[in-house]
């Protein structure tokens, strides 16, 4: 059985998180020494979060603007990698936006924060 601190996010991508603007309820919360239950940060999953990602994103570039899709993908048995890449080449050389972590949770964390401060969700 997995253990639900092995699918959640890291206290330090909790904290990005709140920070980008994250507002939703999740499925744990960490309460840092000192701080009360209403300081709770909260620890999503890794589908908590991927199901609050943009399925395509139009990125806006000089040479036009480009759509987007989200996609998941896992390298050996110890890597995930989060990315937006073109629907019809889904060549993991070839995406435009990419975070890769050994935790799932923090990869889709990463770039929940990274479309937050671009502007870029929903």
């Amino acid at each position: 059985m997995t253990d639900p601190q092995s699918i959640t996010v890291s206290l330090e991508w909790a904290k990005k998180l709140q920070k980008a603007g994250w507002k939703f309820p999740a499925y744990m919360y960490f309460q840092p020494p000192g701080h009360t239950w209403e300081e709770k940060i909260p620890a999503p999953t890794a589908e908590e979060i991927f199901r609050r990602l943009p399925q395509d994103v139009i990125f806006h570039h000089e040479l036009g603007d480009m759509e987007k899709r989200l996609f998941i993908r896992r390298f050996g048995k110890a890597e995930w990698i989060v990315f937006y890449c073109s629907a019809d080449n889904v060549d993991i050389d070839m995406c435009y936006l990419s975070f890769s972590d050994i935790s799932l949770a923090n990869a889709c964390a990463a770039m929940y924060v990274c479309l937050s401060d671009s502007k870029l969700l929903p």
